[in-house]
């Protein structure tokens, strides 16, 4: 029997930062806030990604991976944590980036978890959702309002039964699977249920920056992939499956 997908209520208002912030207040993980809402945005088709060819790559052939505007771009209207993707092509239509260089500076813009943090308290669903005090924002104090924590409680009880339903869910009914994907979006990543292989590749360039940082290491890796790989088709077909099964999904 197909769930109700009303059930989810809560984590379809949200943004996987809104979510992680509700759900884990000062712990919520500053990596993967900017892995998810780059997944998000994809997701939600406001950016898209562009395979181009690289040269010089004769014996394993491969192709970079830039950002460019999708087709709810100028129809979107970006919240503040997720501006530190969107805003760069804001001026330019047809502005493109390498998706590694697109992570560097969105890393730069949130700057520290902390602030990330506070602008995504900010937004409509969470505003009331924390004490705003002059005392918590001086001391980055989290404390929840009697609105915020039943919030928490919806959003952590359906992240439990979403965490309990995919794993069979994929196998045994895919339609339901492509509308919670479609309801969800990013959210749906919350649940570490589900591989895919662009949020591996995210993971991986995020964890490469970061250990940049720590070494003091400014070199400017490129980030690559294999030849053949195509955002849509792998993504749609290779939801709810590991980073390296080629399973048919939710195609459109």
């Amino acid at each position: 029997m197909a769930p109700a997908l009303v059930n989810f209520k809560m984590l379809s208002s949200l943004t996987p930062a809104e979510s992680l912030v509700l759900l884990h207040g000062k712990e919520a993980d500053f990596k993967r806030m900017l892995k998810l809402t780059l997944m998000d945005l994809l997701l939600k088709k406001v950016l898209a990604i562009k395979p181009i060819p690289a040269a010089g790559h004769d014996e394993a052939p491969t192709v970079n991976l830039y950002v460019q505007r999708g087709k709810h771009y100028a129809d979107y209207r970006p919240f503040a944590h997720e501006e530190i993707y969107t805003g760069y092509f804001s001026r330019e239509p047809n502005r493109e980036i390498l998706l590694a260089n697109l992570i560097k500076l969105a890393h730069g813009k949130a700057a520290n978890p902390a602030y990330l943090r506070q602008q995504v308290m900010k937004t409509p669903q969470l505003l009331t959702a924390f004490e705003r005090g002059f005392w918590e924002r001086l001391m980055d104090k989290v404390k929840y309002t009697e609105e915020g924590a039943l919030k928490r409680t919806y959003a952590a009880t359906e992240l439990q039964e979403l965490t309990h339903l995919l794993p069979d869910l994929y196998y045994m009914d895919k339609a339901t699977a492509k509308k919670l994907l479609q309801l969800l979006h990013g959210n749906l990543f919350l649940t570490e249920a589900i591989n895919h292989h662009l949020l591996v590749l995210l993971d991986d360039e995020l964890s490469r920056l970061f250990e940049r940082e720590r070494t003091s290491d400014n070199n400017n890796d490129l980030l690559y992939m294999t030849d053949g790989f195509d955002f849509d088709s792998s993504f749609d077909n290779g939801f709810g499956g590991s980073s390296d099964d080629g399973d048919s999904g939710c195609g459109d």
